[in-house]
């Protein structure tokens, strides 16, 4: 089981998110969803399902429906995955 955010400070989460990201995305450097809807592969509802769906395994969170939809760039992810995790 992958480690929860509770016991995590903000600078933890922000590194695994950035380190999570770099992976699932293959670029380091991703900080907008919005850049990648535009690129490849193309973006769609199902992939950003995938995206939410992997960060909630990782780390062991769930977001609500409203920060899933919510979640456009870097810190709006950081910001549901801290809000599952105070619930």
């Amino acid at each position: 089981m992958k480690e929860g955010v509770l016991n995590s400070n903000r600078d933890e989460i922000r590194e695994r998110l950035r380190f999570f990201l770099s992976n699932f995305f293959g670029n380091a450097g991703v900080r907008d969803l919005s850049v990648l809807r535009r690129g490849n592969p193309p973006w769609d509802s199902l992939r950003h399902i995938e995206l939410i769906t992997r960060i909630e395994n990782e780390f062991g969170v769930r977001f609500s429906v409203e920060s899933a939809i919510q979640a456009r760039d870097f810190d709006s992810l950081l910001q549901g995955i801290k809000d599952s995790a105070s619930r």
